[in-house]
């Protein structure tokens, strides 16, 4: 993000402490404050516990007060590279996962896949509560699906973030859930898949 004016606008936080002590290029939440043309609110109406939480935040030197974006991003030659939303990081293991880097290292493996979306998200264990990664891939021909292209793509994650991937789910294109303002709905897609809301051709 280029331009964004005064250096005391913008923050990266993480547990409230300042870039300033953190190594280049680190991916923590990005924090706002009214440098940005004064455009950041004061709070939610009637809800002082939410507003306390998201729009009174300060870091371990006193900073403050900054809005949580719940972006996450980091900074590299001096520009804010943003890097996907902090409640969709997926745990696994102990280790965070960016959907955005597992949707964008399956782009373009097969032709049936391109120009539509590939979306990573997480699923709960029923048994260990712990957090399983799943792709929901969207296809152009459903009449025409190759299963060694869902099989290269466990081999990609597996190769590329040393997880697997407990489901597959191939959709027809354009046919996963999005808001009015056309955003995936990430976190809640598991849930739409196993109350049959999605239309789904295969699961791998």
């Amino acid at each position: 993000v280029k331009g964004i004016g005064e250096k005391k606008a913008v923050k990266l936080l993480t547990a409230f402490k300042t870039v300033e002590n953190l190594k280049k290029a680190t991916v923590e939440e990005i924090a706002a404050a009214g440098g940005i043309s004064q455009s950041v609110a004061k709070g939610y109406w009637n809800d002082p516990t939410e507003t306390e939480k998201v729009f009174k935040a300060y870091t371990n030197n006193g900073e403050g007060p900054f809005l949580r974006t719940g972006d996450l991003g980091f900074i590299h030659d001096g520009e804010l590279y943003i890097a996907g939303r902090y409640k969709e990081i997926i745990v696994i293991r102990g280790n965070n996962i960016y959907p955005l880097d597992v949707e964008e290292s399956l782009r373009g493996i097969d032709a049936n896949l391109i120009d539509t979306r590939i979306i990573a998200f997480a699923a709960s264990d029923e048994k260990t509560k712990e957090e399983k990664l799943c792709i929901a891939a969207e296809v152009y021909d459903k009449d025409n699906i190759n299963e060694d292209t869902f099989m290269k793509m466990r081999e990609i994650i597996s190769s590329n973030f040393q997880i697997t991937a407990d489901k597959i789910f191939v959709v027809p294109k354009d046919g996963l859930i999005t808001t009015n303002s056309n955003k995936m709905k990430r976190n809640s897609l598991y849930t739409s898949f196993a109350n049959g809301e999605i239309e789904t051709i295969a699961v791998y």
